[in-house]
């Protein structure tokens, strides 16, 4: 009867739901500290204006990262080449100035929580190009389906092309840090995640020939 059938349709997409939060797929928009679950935070600060601010704050930072550049240099200590604050579709802005200002003793530590708490940053993530509302509700409306496939999929050990999909979706919401520095007369390159700790020089930092910097 069609009782049974609304019946029967409710518990399975209440068990669909459950499994796929259980396994991570969803709910990642109330897990505290993830891109989603900041989107109302973000949508409270203007991005022009936040952008406008962390200009200001590097043309204050400027003569003290100019001064600590000099002396590392004189001692070959630690010199940031450049630093790129970034996200897949959204800014890109140059941290090179203040990355130079927190130089100590040859030394960098930034802290491992969101590089957009610090001077001369702003949430480079709030600019990301939202896709349209058509796209939006196309992926809405195909997402229950999914989530079975899904949950059949990694039983089994098959590949879901469409899972890894949304799996790097939701990583690229997530900004990066990259930095070229030198240390010791040896040029290196590294990059983390938004939330990870930068300590410099680092040993996970990849050494940069002088035959590629030619290049």
């Amino acid at each position: 009867t069609f009782g049974q059938l609304l019946y029967f349709s409710v518990i399975s997409y209440l068990i669909q739901d459950g499994i796929a939060e259980m396994w991570g797929w969803i709910g990642e928009h109330i897990a505290p500290g993830t891109a989603a679950s900041q989107t109302s935070t973000r949508n409270i600060v203007d991005p022009a204006k936040a952008k406008k601010d962390a200009g200001v704050q590097k043309e204050l930072m400027a003569r003290q990262a100019r001064r600590k550049m000099k002396d590392e240099k004189e001692k070959d200590g630690l010199i940031v080449k450049e630093a790129i604050y970034k996200v897949e579709n959204g800014d890109k802005w140059d941290v090179t100035i203040p990355l130079q200002f927190w130089v100590s003793h040859s030394t960098l530590t930034l802290p491992g929580r969101s590089k957009s708490e610090l001077l001369g940053f702003y949430d480079v993530a709030a600019t990301i190009k939202e896709p349209s509302s058509v796209s939006q509700g196309s992926t809405s409306a195909t997402s229950s389906s999914l989530a079975w496939s899904d949950v059949w999929n990694d039983l089994l050990g098959l590949s879901s092309p469409k899972g890894s999909s949304h799996r790097h979706s939701r990583e690229s919401t997530i900004p990066t840090l990259s930095v070229s520095y030198d240390y010791k007369g040896k040029s290196y390159h590294i990059q983390i995640k938004d939330q990870q700790e930068l300590r410099l020089p680092s040993e996970q930092a990849t050494r940069i020939e002088a035959s590629d910097t030619d290049r």
